[in-house]
């Protein structure tokens, strides 16, 4: 719906004096064209807010400058449209789900409606931008947040340089409080860094930025954000444990870009060979246990972590106990920390019993394997003596078994492990690999896995094997590149580039007045597939039946959309 008749600018919310095109006092000039997959600047929203020009977006949708007409302020309107999922109704406001992905949007969106909700719940909390208000509408929902004129941290280190211990520990504290109440919700960020954290004129912090988990999450059904440096590995895979420590890990990577002024390296290429340096090396002023706690919470294996952010920020006020950073007793906000997405805190009595009957049932396990192991080696016994009686009464000559006195007994065989999904560094660093394996690798561009990560091996996992066996594993090289030039050519090149390099696309034609009719307008990369967005030129010279899709009524163009992929 469009806004009543209000002068504002949809760039700045600021009333307009006259009927002038640009600004006078931010620049936005009203005939800037709109991305054609995003609400047109003036739209109403829930009768109450106007939409003003798009800020940001990534692959859960998009954030827009609005104002609130009951209150007469600025607020941030944030809109679930997932571009992987959905396109907008031609010239209208209307979300309309892909053929065939009604499913995950709709499971999705649920996703989105859930994170609003355990948000507004947060909103007295200074720590995290409020969360005022969220509507359904469109076929998608809406959350509205408060607006405060605020700059990113990032900006104010590029600004201010490194700060102090004692500064940093007083201008977190809300955030992390907030942080430790959204945990108790149940509620992972899984995208703090310098980026999504605001900082206001008297340098107060805020945190935003709140996604669902399949947006923070390489490989899911949406193009991932990840932070470079801050985004712990679990979320670079869709097999990585997710919870309260990887808030830990994102959180303790901005101290130590506070700390130093360094990022941390990508935790990829930390696993590929960890160059992360000690923060008290890069700035001799940060105290020893500072930057040992800060390591541990940076470790790369989830379970080596603080679990919890109450147990890290007790950390990070008091120097370590003998012997390492944290001791097993230290967190003393539960035991049982290291369990996916937790919602609540079990006792300790509770994680006691259920890790004694855990022991219990792996005990059972082990002596069962262990009898039936024994039992089998009894029977290849039985079996090989056979075959050897066999061959001597049978066979003149040479016998099918050598029983020479030379001989020596093979090894007793076992199961090949799976190295699907490991980084090949990570699993060539493993003890007595070299040993027990002879590894050829071959590298190749996969969509789906990130680079140095194994997709395929030969022998598959659980073949018996014995020691010195050749396994061959092909290795990724990360999704195959595409060239930037993509953007501006004429579909039929774009689409010989993207079938030389074998990329899969799928083509979605629509409306675009900054970009000539039959050229590319963006290229989305999806897991696995390549979203090809073609222009059809301005809707000012569409015909009224074509609806903006290539001369098909909009039904007509639903029933068939989908086929035209690679």
């Amino acid at each position: 719906m469009d806004s009543p008749d209000i002068k504002l600018c949809m760039g700045c919310m600021r009333e307009k004096q006259g009927k002038e095109a640009v600004c006078p006092f931010c620049g936005f000039d009203v005939n800037t064209p709109h991305h054609p997959l995003y609400l047109k600047p003036g739209t109403l929203v829930s009768k109450q807010y106007i939409v003003g020009k798009l800020i940001a977006y990534n692959g859960e949708g998009a954030t827009y400058l609005g104002c609130d007409l009951t209150q007469n302020n600025k607020v941030l309107i944030r809109e679930y449209m997932p571009d992987a999922l959905a396109v907008r109704e031609t010239g209208g406001e209307h979300v309309i789900t892909l053929k065939g992905k009604e499913t995950q949007y709709k499971a999705l969106l649920s996703d989105f409606s859930d994170l609003c909700r355990q948000l507004q719940k947060l909103r007295t909390y200074t720590g995290l931008l409020s969360l005022t208000d969220f509507f359904e509408q469109n076929n998608t929902v809406y959350a509205v947040y408060q607006f405060v004129a605020e700059t990113t941290l990032s900006s104010f280190f590029k600004e201010n340089g490194v700060l102090t211990i004692e500064t940093l520990k007083e201008r977190l504290a809300p955030i992390l409080a907030a942080v430790e109440a959204m945990h108790a919700l149940g509620v992972i960020h899984r995208g703090i860094s310098p980026e999504t954290i605001l900082v206001n004129e008297d340098r107060t912090l805020r945190l935003f930025g709140f996604s669902i988990p399949a947006a923070r999450t390489a490989k899911c059904e949406l193009a991932a954000e990840l932070f470079a440096g801050y985004s712990p590995p679990e979320l670079y895979s869709l097999t990585g444990w997710q919870g309260t420590w990887t808030d830990v890990y994102s959180v303790a990577a901005v101290i130590y870009t506070a700390l130093t002024g360094v990022v941390p390296p990508e935790a990829p290429a930390r696993l590929t060979g960890d160059t992360l340096k000690p923060a008290s090396e890069v700035n001799p002023a940060v105290p020893e246990f500072i930057s040992l706690v800060l390591q541990q919470a940076m470790a790369l294996e989830p379970k080596e972590r603080p679990q919890t952010i109450g147990a890290f920020s007790m950390a990070l006020t008091q120097p370590a106990a003998p012997g390492g950073v944290m001791t097993e007793n230290s967190d003393k906000r539960g035991e049982n920390m290291y369990q996916e997405q937790p919602a609540k805190r079990k006792s300790a009595h509770k994680w006691k019993v259920r890790k004694r009957n855990f022991i219990y049932m792996m005990s059972s396990m082990l002596i069962t394997t262990a009898v039936l192991l024994t039992l089998m080696f009894v029977i290849l016994s039985e079996i090989d003596s056979s075959l050897l009686v066999f061959a001597k009464d049978n066979t003149p000559g040479t016998s099918i078994i050598d029983v020479s006195s030379d001989a020596t007994a093979s090894e007793a065989p076992y199961l090949l492990p799976d190295f699907v999904g490991s980084y090949l560094d990570s699993v060539k660093s493993k003890e007595d690999f070299q040993k027990k394996y002879f590894l050829t690798e071959t590298e190749e561009y996969n969509d789906e896995q990130p680079a140095g990560v194994i997709f395929e091996q030969n022998p598959i996992a659980n073949t018996p094997v014995t020691d010195s066996v050749n396994v061959a594993v092909k290795v990724s090289k990360g999704p195959a590149p595409i060239p930037d030039t993509i953007v501006g050519m004429a579909q039929a090149d774009a689409q010989k580039t993207l079938d030389d390099l074998k990329i899969k696309y799928q083509v979605v034609q629509m409306y675009d007045d900054t970009v000539p009719a039959g050229n590319v307008i963006k290229v989305t990369r999806l897991p696995g597939e390549v979203m090809l967005f073609i222009s059809q030129g301005s809707m000012n010279g569409a015909s009224t039946g074509s609806g903006g899709y290539g001369g098909m009524t909009f039904e007509e163009y639903w029933k068939i959309f989908g086929t035209n992929s690679n």
